[in-house]
């Protein structure tokens, strides 16, 4: 049986992962994102 938090081949972030996500988001985008969207970028949701 898969990990539990995999769904419909899409695993959830692990906490570990939040400093890469923050990366690659700034990477990608612009640095301050997770800063101006705090309610969806954190480790609560991770």
């Amino acid at each position: 049986m898969p990990e539990a938090s995999w769904e419909n081949g899409v695993r959830s972030l692990r906490k570990s992962e939040m400093g890469s996500l923050r990366k690659l988001l700034g990477d990608v985008f612009f640095a301050e994102l997770p800063d101006i969207q705090p309610h969806a970028i954190n480790a609560e949701n991770a």
